[in-house]
């Protein structure tokens, strides 16, 4: 009977992945490779784009919004040629991360109300929500049209 219920799950979530790909490569936008895996990403997160594939924890949902999520950084990525998009990141989470030992600042009333930045966490998850990409991301992930009309380097206005 379990195996039952494996093989009913498995074709379940090989129908909603082919709908998220096929989700993913409409309306003339990248290909987009989606990786079901147990090992990326590490700790709390759901995907991990690296290079326009994004890596999903096997076993955990993935939604529209979440791909979207996932579009926007690999525009960010495309924009910067790639290289560049990951030395940055790294660099501005370093730079957050610093932000977070500092007394609190006016500048964190930028930040919008639903953003993952305003709930307690950890010094580590609060620097890696205040990234500039992320902000843009998850300012964004909801609007499904983003992209189409999003500006060239749109993640600056959020340094």
């Amino acid at each position: 009977m379990p195996k039952c219920r494996n093989v009913e799950k498995s074709k379940s979530r090989n129908l909603e992945n082919r709908k998220l790909a096929k989700l993913a490569n409409s309306q003339n936008r990248p290909l987009i490779l989606l990786i079901h895996n147990r090992f990326l990403p590490f700790g709390p997160f759901l995907a991990i784009n690296l290079f326009g594939i994004i890596f999903v924890r096997k076993g955990r949902a993935f939604a529209p919004v979440d791909l979207n999520h996932e579009r926007i950084h690999t525009r960010q990525m495309r924009e910067l040629l790639y290289v560049p998009f990951y030395l940055i990141y790294i660099a501005e989470w370093l730079v957050r991360l610093v932000q977070t030992f500092l007394p609190a600042r006016e500048a964190d009333a930028s930040v919008p109300a639903n953003h993952p930045a305003r709930r307690e966490a950890s010094r580590l998850l609060r620097a890696y929500h205040r990234i500039s990409f992320e902000r843009e991301a998850y300012t964004h992930q909801s609007e499904p049209s983003y992209l189409s009309n999003r500006a060239p380097w749109a993640w600056r206005h959020y340094l």
